[in-house]
């Protein structure tokens, strides 16, 4: 499989991985997100942690990639989003529900604050 590079993709240890990597970049884009910085731990393979918001640990993409079988010393197999397991490359629905069941409750606290500042500036005015 021929892998775009990207500053994310180098992280991988194995093609598995790198090209699990480059699927969730695709869907990440597609939500009009980004990964805001990456980790590796463990011993070579690794295990590369994506972070969405600060350090989160949001994504975690074993060295086998979307594969349900070990390689290496994986901790585990396959992607896990905020602890869900992704189990292929085609499971863009339940990778994009995870991370918006995770936003959500960020997105409806901010409008509900604008919405009292609207209402307190409505207030003063008056």
């Amino acid at each position: 499989m021929d892998i775009l590079s990207s500053k994310w993709t180098t992280m991988g240890s194995t093609e598995e991985q790198e090209a699990a990597i480059a699927t969730i970049e695709k869907w990440l884009k597609k939500m009009k997100m980004t990964p805001r910085s990456g980790a590796t731990i463990g011993k070579s393979p690794q295990t590369v942690i994506l972070d969405l918001q600060g350090q989160d640990a949001a994504i975690y993409i074993s060295s086998s990639g979307f594969a349900d079988k070990m390689v290496g010393t994986s901790a585990f197999p396959g992607v896990k989003v905020y602890g869900v397991h992704i189990k292929t490359e085609n499971d863009f629905e339940l990778f994009k529900k995870t991370i918006e069941d995770k936003f959500a409750p960020k997105t409806a606290n901010l409008k509900i604050a604008n919405e009292l500042k609207k209402i307190a500036k409505e207030l003063i005015t008056k």
